[in-house]
């Protein structure tokens, strides 16, 4: 059997972080061939060690995403961080053959592997599996801030709760976590199983009691992790402290983060100057996992402090759990299921922990009892990676139903051939074409539409004429001429991919949902399409309504739809006003029908001056949309909704797919089809010629001694 794990955290690479060392821990532990896909920005020089340590030590093929895909300089919109690396670690997962691959929530770079999965495009042999551990939703909480950049936390919040509800296996170290997604409402496959952490001692525990002069916060440096409520508790606890001869020393154990905006360290320096002479403190936030373990099992007779605000089943209370050291910890989360002692549990509160400390202070430490142990978890997770052992999705019989694609046409004839070239060339075949021009006033793209009737056969070509009526009502139309289960909706001046209809076909087959949309590529001009210089990509996120509120996150008009829901919707709106693609989806999801996309570049999109998209007013379009969500609020609420979205194009905290900067390499080509064609033939006959010259077969013979003898660098 063969796993991945799919981590931008791990031990070694990365200090002090959960969730690699929950990676680095099962990596460890599975006895079949495993690799790890590290996925951090990391150079492949700072890499290259731990990938030998791992391998040499462990048996793990440690594998760095930077240096296995090449990204096509391309630009992405919505341009989100994870998107894009999620797309990278699927375009490398879908060349491998793994048995089981798991995937962590606070970078949900599985969104389109399970995306993919879903829609029946890929790993129909590899379970996927999905990691609660502390999601960017959660976390914010127990931040206490919003964030920064919300729409880019808007995109993380809804691809975690997508891959929650469709991983083939759903897993918490906590019951506190599922708990915690169902009180906000998440939708949790059924398929889910609580299972704690693995954990192995590194040496073997020392104990020893408190010697009541040292404390240590042990956790990295920010809110959530309770380093403000810790701070607090110092500056109420410091006046009782007065009459101690020796200052009580403090250490605070972890990786330097933020409070606020404000770095934990200088945020320290300022805060314990109301503590005066009481504590004696120091930082210490270099160290790794190791390290850090036996730094506290080096100092055995302190007292180790877990204020947090908000924790799922932390490792630093199962390290001291397992270490025997003296410990105490906030009563939030998965922290009450790992410690039985409820002495050693307080509210994360100034208050509470001021007195818990006096009280350890004057008192002692009573051993905590744990509820965890280490031999359980190794036999819960032997079990998840046994064949059969949870219930795999049934296979669904594979129809091939009448597919009916609407294409409209307006004054677009030097398009229009390419177009239904590419649809003539699908590999399904059972689908009809119905084009509909409306009121074309150019002859020539009348000529060509009436030349392409006589060359397409009918009744599988349809061609149709009719008075202009704007884009929404040309397609409209078709559709009422359909006769195909399934519609699809296909621009004229688009180019399809050969599997376009096969692919779609087949998403809509497997996941039984009600409409499927996919990514494309933007291009320029026919040239620029053959050369693969692209304007950028689209890649739609699927029905994240808190987002689509703003931008099109839901998919491009061409998509595939089950014919009776598009009518029972009535069709796209028939104003003369773009966004009708945006504007129907939008009600697809608010009327309760269901939507996903299909992680793959299905179509190849022009991008023409001359477009619908470039020529409408944007806001009257938008502001036509918005009343799909409005106009059964109250006035108050209407109000707030859109200047909500006015603030955000205002400020343009990410841009339109209208706006997207072009990239810099992409030459300015003509736009005549002709003229490409000439410029095409010329290039091609240039080649040709310099590959029979003499300087041709000496440069390659020049590049292949390179190669032959060019020196390794040192230690490859």
């Amino acid at each position: 059997m063969k796993t991945c794990i799919v981590t931008s955290d791990l031990v070694g690479p990365i200090k002090n972080g959960g969730i690699g060392t929950h990676c680095y821990y099962l990596a460890r532990f599975l006895r079949h061939e495993v690799t790890v896909l590290f996925t951090s920005s990391i150079s492949e020089a700072a890499l290259r060690p731990w990938i030998k340590r791992y391998s040499k030590e462990w048996g793990i093929r440690l594998v760095g995403l930077k240096s296995t895909v090449s990204w096509p300089q391309i630009k992405q919109s919505p341009s989100y961080p994870v998107l894009r690396r999620s797309r990278q670690v699927y375009d490398w997962l879908k060349e491998q053959d793994f048995d089981y691959c798991h995937f962590e929530d606070w970078q949900p770079e599985g969104f389109l592997a399970i995306q993919a999965k879903r829609t029946g495009q890929a790993f129909e042999k590899t379970e996927l599996i999905f990691g609660l551990h502390g999601n960017a939703e959660w976390s914010r909480e127990g931040m206490l801030a919003y964030d920064e950049n919300w729409t880019l936390g808007l995109a993380n919040e809804y691809m975690a709760r997508y891959c929650a509800e469709h991983a083939d296996l759903l897993l918490s170290p906590s019951q506190h976590m599922f708990d915690w997604a169902q009180a906000h409402r998440w939708t949790l496959t059924t398929n889910r199983r609580v299972i704690p952490y693995l954990f192995e001692l590194p040496f073997e525990p020392q104990p020893k009691p408190f010697a009541r002069r040292h404390l240590i916060f042990f956790g990295r440096l920010e809110t959530r992790k309770g380093l403000v409520v810790f701070v607090n508790a110092l500056q109420a606890l410091a006046p009782r402290l007065a009459d101690e001869q020796k200052p009580i020393r403090v250490t605070f154990l972890g990786r330097n983060y933020y409070i606020g905006k404000q770095l934990a360290t200088d945020y320290l320096a300022e805060a314990m100057k109301p503590c005066g002479q009481a504590f004696d403190w120091q930082v210490v936030s270099d160290l790794g996992q190791p390290e850090a373990l036996r730094f506290v099992a080096d100092h055995a007779d302190a007292l180790v402090v877990l204020p947090s605000l908000v924790d799922n089943l932390p490792f630093t209370v199962i390290e001291c759990l397992q270490l025997r050291l003296n410990l105490i910890a906030s009563r939030v989360g998965g922290i009450p299921e790992l410690i039985d002692t409820p002495e050693c549990l307080f509210e994360p509160t100034p208050q509470a922990l001021s007195q818990k400390l006096l009280e350890c202070l004057r008192d002692g430490v009573p051993a905590a009892r744990s509820r965890y142990h280490a031999d359980d978890a190794r036999a819960a997770w032997r079990k998840v990676h046994e064949p059969g052992a949870y219930p795999a999705r049934p296979p669904k019989e594979l129809r091939a139903p009448k597919v009916s694609v609407c294409v409209p046409h307006h004054n677009y004839g030097e398009f229009l051939t390419l177009a239904l070239d590419s649809l003539a060339s699908q590999t399904y075949k059972n689908f009809e074409v119905i084009v509909v021009d409306d009121g074309s006033t150019e002859s020539e793209s009348l000529k060509t539409f009436r030349s392409l009737q006589k060359k397409y056969p009918q009744p599988d070509w349809r061609f149709l004429e009719k008075e202009n009526g704007f884009t929404g009502q040309t397609r409209n139309f078709a559709a009422r001429e359909a006769t195909g289960e399934y519609l699809v909706f296909a621009d004229s001046d688009n180019v399809s991919t050969p599997q376009m209809l096969e692919r779609l076909v087949r998403g809509m087959e497997i996941s039984g949902i009600d409409c499927l949309s996919c990514h494309n590529l933007a291009f320029s001009n026919d040239l620029s399409r053959q050369l693969g210089q692209w304007r950028h990509r689209y890649v739609p996120l699927g029905p994240c309504l808190e987002l689509a509120m703003y931008q099109n996150t839901l998919g491009d008009v061409n998509f595939i739809i089950r014919r009776e829901v598009f009518e029972e919707l009535g069709g796209f709106h028939e104003e003369r006003i773009g966004l009708e693609d945006w504007d129907f989806l939008l009600r697809l999801v608010l009327n309760g029908f269901t939507l996903d996309v299909i992680p793959e570049v299905l179509f190849h999109y022009r991008q023409s001056h001359t477009s619908v998209t470039g020529v409408v007013d944007h806001y009257t379009s938008h502001q036509r949309l918005l009343r799909n969500v409005t106009s059964q609020m109250p006035l108050w609420q209407q109000r707030f909704l859109t200047n909500a979205v006015g603030a955000f194009w205002t400020n343009l905290t990410i841009p339109r797919e209208a706006d997207v900067e072009l990239d810099t390499d992409i030459p300015v080509l003509p736009d005549d089809a002709e003229s490409l064609r000439r410029e095409l033939a010329r290039l091609h006959a240039r080649l040709e010629t310099l590959k029979k010259s003499p300087l041709y077969a000496i440069g390659r013979w020049w590049y292949y001694l390179t190669l032959r003898f060019k020196k390794k660098p040192p230690g490859r």
